[in-house]
Protein backbone atom coordinates (compact mmCIF):
# COMPACT_ATOMS: atom_id res chain seq x y z
CA UNK A 1 0.00 0.00 0.00
CA UNK A 2 1.44 3.09 -0.95
CA UNK A 3 -0.02 6.54 0.68
CA UNK A 4 -1.52 9.58 -0.49
CA UNK A 5 1.36 12.20 -0.01
CA UNK A 6 1.13 15.87 -0.18
CA UNK A 7 3.66 17.80 -1.61
CA UNK A 8 4.40 21.43 0.77
CA UNK A 9 5.90 24.46 -0.24
CA UNK A 10 7.81 27.02 2.59
CA UNK A 11 9.80 30.35 1.85
CA UNK A 12 12.96 29.29 3.88
CA UNK A 13 13.24 32.71 5.64
CA UNK A 14 9.63 32.07 6.62
CA UNK A 15 10.98 28.93 8.07
CA UNK A 16 13.75 30.78 9.66
CA UNK A 17 11.95 32.79 11.38
CA UNK A 18 9.53 30.48 12.56
CA UNK A 19 12.32 28.20 14.11
CA UNK A 20 13.44 28.71 17.36
CA UNK A 21 17.07 27.95 17.92
CA UNK A 22 16.76 25.14 20.44
CA UNK A 23 18.90 22.59 22.17
CA UNK A 24 20.39 21.01 19.34
CA UNK A 25 23.26 20.54 17.50
CA UNK A 26 22.91 20.20 14.07
CA UNK A 27 25.89 18.74 11.85
CA UNK A 28 25.56 19.67 7.85
CA UNK A 29 27.73 17.59 5.35
CA UNK A 30 27.28 17.89 1.55
CA UNK A 31 28.04 13.96 0.75
CA UNK A 32 26.36 10.78 2.93
CA UNK A 33 28.99 9.97 4.57
CA UNK A 34 29.61 6.73 6.75
CA UNK A 35 28.48 8.88 9.65
CA UNK A 36 25.69 10.12 8.29
CA UNK A 37 24.46 6.99 6.96
CA UNK A 38 25.27 5.76 10.50
CA UNK A 39 22.98 8.41 11.99
CA UNK A 40 19.68 7.26 9.98
CA UNK A 41 20.12 3.75 10.84
CA UNK A 42 20.63 5.16 14.56
CA UNK A 43 17.17 7.35 14.44
CA UNK A 44 15.11 4.31 13.39
CA UNK A 45 14.79 6.36 9.65
CA UNK A 46 15.74 4.60 6.04
CA UNK A 47 18.12 6.46 4.09
CA UNK A 48 16.93 7.44 0.33
CA UNK A 49 16.90 4.97 -2.48
CA UNK A 50 19.03 6.73 -4.81
CA UNK A 51 21.41 8.74 -2.82
CA UNK A 52 23.82 8.65 -6.14
CA UNK A 53 21.14 10.76 -7.62
CA UNK A 54 20.75 13.43 -4.82
CA UNK A 55 21.19 16.72 -6.88
CA UNK A 56 24.02 19.06 -5.96
CA UNK A 57 24.36 20.98 -3.88
CA UNK A 58 22.66 18.89 -1.32
CA UNK A 59 23.44 18.82 2.76
CA UNK A 60 23.20 15.99 4.68
CA UNK A 61 21.70 16.71 8.51
CA UNK A 62 22.32 14.66 11.75
CA UNK A 63 21.00 16.32 14.84
CA UNK A 64 22.63 14.94 18.08
CA UNK A 65 22.49 15.76 21.70
CA UNK A 66 25.27 14.13 23.76
CA UNK A 67 27.15 13.13 20.78
CA UNK A 68 24.40 11.03 19.86
CA UNK A 69 22.34 11.54 17.03
CA UNK A 70 18.98 11.76 17.89
CA UNK A 71 17.47 13.19 14.51
CA UNK A 72 18.30 13.38 10.24
CA UNK A 73 17.24 15.02 7.38
CA UNK A 74 18.20 15.62 3.41
CA UNK A 75 18.32 18.99 1.57
CA UNK A 76 18.78 19.26 -2.01
CA UNK A 77 18.67 23.00 -4.16
CA UNK A 78 18.18 22.80 -7.73
CA UNK A 79 16.58 25.58 -9.92
CA UNK A 80 15.76 27.71 -6.84
CA UNK A 81 14.35 24.84 -4.89
CA UNK A 82 15.21 23.06 -1.96
CA UNK A 83 13.44 19.67 -1.81
CA UNK A 84 13.94 18.31 1.86
CA UNK A 85 13.78 14.58 2.40
CA UNK A 86 14.49 11.84 4.60
CA UNK A 87 13.22 13.45 7.66
CA UNK A 88 13.46 11.11 10.78
CA UNK A 89 13.48 11.48 14.35
CA UNK A 90 14.71 9.04 16.78
CA UNK A 91 11.16 7.64 18.75
CA UNK A 92 12.38 8.26 22.10
CA UNK A 93 13.19 12.14 20.74
CA UNK A 94 9.86 12.92 18.98
CA UNK A 95 7.77 16.23 19.96
CA UNK A 96 11.20 17.81 21.63
CA UNK A 97 12.09 20.02 18.63
CA UNK A 98 14.64 17.74 16.99
CA UNK A 99 12.73 18.09 13.13
CA UNK A 100 12.47 21.79 13.93
CA UNK A 101 16.52 21.76 14.24
CA UNK A 102 17.18 19.96 11.14
CA UNK A 103 14.59 22.35 8.91
CA UNK A 104 16.28 25.03 10.66
CA UNK A 105 19.26 24.07 9.33
CA UNK A 106 17.93 22.99 6.06
CA UNK A 107 15.91 26.59 6.00
CA UNK A 108 19.38 28.68 6.84
CA UNK A 109 21.24 26.70 4.02
CA UNK A 110 18.48 27.33 1.37
CA UNK A 111 18.36 30.59 2.40
CA UNK A 112 21.70 31.38 1.50
CA UNK A 113 20.76 29.97 -1.57
CA UNK A 114 18.05 32.04 -2.59
CA UNK A 115 15.69 28.92 -2.52
CA UNK A 116 11.96 28.03 -2.03
CA UNK A 117 11.80 24.76 0.50
CA UNK A 118 9.59 21.88 -0.36
CA UNK A 119 8.29 18.57 0.79
CA UNK A 120 6.36 15.84 0.75
CA UNK A 121 4.64 14.36 3.68
CA UNK A 122 2.39 11.50 3.72
CA UNK A 123 -1.27 12.51 4.39
CA UNK A 124 -1.91 10.02 7.51
CA UNK A 125 1.55 11.73 9.49
CA UNK A 126 -0.77 13.70 11.66
CA UNK A 127 2.06 14.90 13.84
CA UNK A 128 4.83 15.78 10.74
CA UNK A 129 2.00 17.85 8.84
CA UNK A 130 1.02 19.60 12.28
CA UNK A 131 4.91 20.86 12.52
CA UNK A 132 5.66 21.63 8.79
CA UNK A 133 2.09 23.65 9.00
CA UNK A 134 3.42 25.81 12.12
CA UNK A 135 7.06 26.28 10.15
CA UNK A 136 4.93 27.47 7.53
CA UNK A 137 4.79 25.05 4.71
CA UNK A 138 1.19 25.08 2.87
CA UNK A 139 -0.35 22.69 0.77
CA UNK A 140 0.48 22.70 -3.36
CA UNK A 141 -0.86 19.39 -4.48
CA UNK A 142 -1.24 16.05 -3.58
CA UNK A 143 -0.89 12.21 -5.23
CA UNK A 144 -0.69 8.67 -4.65
CA UNK A 145 0.93 6.26 -6.39
CA UNK A 146 -0.31 2.51 -8.09
CA UNK A 147 1.69 -0.16 -7.96
CA UNK A 148 1.16 -3.03 -9.86
CA UNK A 149 1.70 -6.31 -8.63
CA UNK A 150 4.28 -8.16 -10.42
CA UNK A 151 2.61 -11.54 -9.71
CA UNK A 152 -0.46 -12.74 -11.02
Amino acid sequence: MVAPTEILLAEADRVLAACSPGEFEVRCEPRPSSSWLAAVAAVGGEPEPSLDRVPQPARFAVATCGGEPVGVGLAAASGGWCGVYGMATHPDWRRRGVATAVLRAGARWASGLGARLFLQVEEDNPGARRLYAALGFRGSHRYHCRVRSVFP
